[in-house]
């Protein structure tokens, strides 16, 4: 991803849902300057 790449959309009016769903997206992403490590490699089959 780049900078400024949308993560997701939040379709509410309503204040409370909003910070929920910030809150959400900051818990599911890892938002660093860093590279992320690469593998190169099939970690697991499910």
């Amino acid at each position: 991803m780049e900078k400024g790449d949308i993560l997701a959309y939040i379709h509410t009016n309503k204040e409370e849902e909003i910070d929920k769903a910030k809150l959400n997206i900051n818990m599911a992403y890892e938002i660093s300057e860093e590279e992320p490590e690469k593998y190169i490699e099939i970690l697991d089959i499910i």
